[in-house]
């Protein structure tokens, strides 16, 4: 058995691991999960494109991983594990060689491309990661003299699919993509999943967006959208300004995977709770699941309408986040890491007024 799970950053505090989601993880043998930050270590240049540099320490990992009875196996490849340059990269890996902690998903081109193969028995299961570098999810992308990770757009995908399969038994493809906080997946990565079965993948997960997104059968293979925040504290932004986890952030959905004859998938609700940092088991992650599944049933949803609906939830979001109350709070009076509320907007206001909108206070 396999699990899988949505996207961690560990935060500068300890995490709790309940004792019912570590009895899960224990009947298991290895976690694969998208480790969204990178390694501080000493003074490292910041992406300037960022709005969230997302860093832990050695610390927060030995904690994290004294809590993990299973061997934890993470992605690299999203838009946060150059946060700190190619010099954080190379110090996130060293320090997960040093726990003996599997990566994938993050190198130089000519390796990037060659999917991880994990041998269980007699069943080989590869794994290829990819993401962009677009806008919605800015992810730096390999070349044959930078190391990043493998484009979703690159034409070659379909081929590496396709050579991969006749040496191994499952083809598993973790895709880093889609805009944040959406509800649903636009139409066109429904259609890059559907190429990437039709070329022979057996399943997809995909993370990114912060936000459980419904699951779709195509051809007899599942799509898992987005698994949500599996462990996500919240953090300090760029300026100071705190980020806060809304509940709808908190919930996702860790799978159970038996690789036999077929893909056999049990789903798991979780739950983050932000207050305490604890990660709980929760049923109504499973009911957000199927719920927004319902809508990927191109049978009964067909996508001229589906478009329709990712268009209405899409508008929602933006009408959502310029006019309900607590984030009008939140924009004028964000909290800071150094000052109240009042104080800081004052000095913002101050700025302002002298002509400087660059207030750098961190």
């Amino acid at each position: 058995m396999i699990l899988f799970t949505g996207d961690l950053f560990l935060g500068k505090e300890d995490n709790i691991i309940s004792n019912e989601v570590k009895k899960i993880i224990t009947n298991n043998r290895y976690i694969f999960t998208n480790l969204e930050s990178v390694v501080s270590k000493g003074s490292l240049s910041k992406r300037k494109d960022k709005n969230s540099i997302l860093e832990f320490n050695e610390t927060n990992l030995r904690n994290y991983l004294s809590h993990i009875d299973a061997e934890q196996i993470l992605s690299l490849g999203n838009n946060h594990i150059h946060d700190l340059g190619e010099e954080g990269l190379e110090n996130t890996k060293d320090i997960l060689s040093k726990y003996d902690v599997k990566y994938f998903g993050v190198d130089y081109l000519l390796k990037v491309i060659s999917p991880f193969i994990l041998k269980i028995k007699n069943i080989k299961i590869a794994f290829l990661c990819v993401s962009t570098e677009e806008p919605e999810v800015t992810s730096i992308c390999a070349s044959e003299n930078h190391q990043g990770v493998l484009d979703y757009n690159d034409c070659r995908i379909k081929n590496i699919i396709q050579k991969t399969k006749k040496k191994v038994d499952f083809f598993i493809i973790f895709p880093h993509w889609g805009r944040e906080f959406l509800d649903y997946p636009s139409v066109q990565l429904r259609y890059k999943a559907y190429n990437w079965i039709d070329a022979g993948a057996d399943l997809i997960i995909g993370n990114h967006p912060h936000i459980i997104q419904g699951k779709e059968s195509y051809k007899g293979k599942w799509i898992y959208y987005s698994l949500g925040n599996y462990i996500f504290p919240d953090f300090f932004k760029k300026n100071g300004v705190k980020k806060s986890w809304g509940k709808s952030n908190s919930h996702s959905v860790m799978l159970k995977i038996d690789f036999d004859k077929n893909i056999v998938i049990n789903e798991i609700g979780l739950f983050y709770d932000t207050k305490t940092n604890e990660l709980k088991l929760n049923r109504k992650s499973i009911d957000i699941l199927n719920y927004k599944s319902e809508s990927l049933n191109i049978l009964s949803v067909p996508i001229k309408r589906y478009f329709s609906l990712w268009e209405k939830n899409y508008l929602q979001k933006i009408l959502y986040q310029d006019t309900h109350t607590h984030n009008i709070i939140n924009k004028f009076f964000p909290r800071h890491r150094d000052h109240s509320r009042i104080v800081y907007f004052f000095l913002r206001l101050i700025k302002k007024i002298k002509g400087d909108n660059g207030f750098n206070k961190s």
